[in-house]
């Protein structure tokens, strides 16, 4: 029993401390030497596209204090407005989710900032499509992206 008023502090002393230790499974069949370089040489970065420009989308790959967002009136529409490099990017935490099938695949980077973005095409009948690379933000020797499965299969 804890009387209100008397917790003072709460904290979560693991933040920023824990480590994951991922288990690797790999088919028998696969070169062990090739395996080995392709997870010794992963350099902590995400690659992806956002599908369309809209006000979030240019948000997370600009930054959000690089887009300015002009409500739409009676005679004209909304107007977003892109500082294109502009400023640093500021940490932010990306999560992506993804389906195969009845699987779920989670991704998490927890403090991660945009390091790389890919020229902008505009085609005709096409989205304009924004490739972002991000990298870790907290602390380059570590690589702090979080990978979660879930296949829904249920053992009975």
């Amino acid at each position: 029993y804890v009387p209100n008023g008397e917790i003072l502090r709460v904290g979560n002393m693991s933040q920023n401390w824990s480590r994951a230790v991922v288990d690797v499974a790999v088919a028998y069949s696969e070169d062990l030497t090739r395996v080995k370089r392709v997870l010794s040489e992963f350099d902590g970065t995400a690659k992806y596209a956002h599908l369309e420009a809209n006000e979030q989308s240019l948000k997370n790959t600009f930054g959000d204090a690089n887009v300015t967002v002009t409500a739409a009136t009676s005679t004209e529409g909304k107007q977003i407005k892109v500082g294109i490099g502009a400023d640093d990017m500021p940490a932010k935490r990306f999560i992506f989710k993804m389906k195969d099938g009845v699987a779920r695949v989670v991704v998490v980077l927890p403090s991660a900032t945009v390091t790389e973005t890919e020229d902008i095409v505009f085609v005709k009948n096409d989205a304009i499509k924004l490739g972002v690379t991000l990298g870790d933000a907290a602390n380059s020797a570590h690589h702090n992206i979080y990978i979660h499965l879930h296949d829904w299969i249920f053992s009975k």
